[in-house]
């Protein structure tokens, strides 16, 4: 969305532990602008310990 553009965007990310506890976490990314086609998004250390898939 262009209204995204240039902007700082606020989330929280909520991550469901062993013992069936919660744990939130605010997160905090920059957008580019949006002439940045073509260009990498890179979201460095943006959730710590994080696991895409597991086995």
């Amino acid at each position: 969305m262009k209204a995204n553009c240039g902007q700082e965007i606020e989330a929280q990310s909520i991550e469901l532990l062993g013992d069936a506890t919660l744990r939130t976490r605010d997160l905090s990314v920059a957008v580019p602008e949006c002439d940045a086609v073509g260009s990498f998004l890179v979201l460095n250390n943006l959730l710590q310990d994080m696991k895409v898939a597991g086995h």
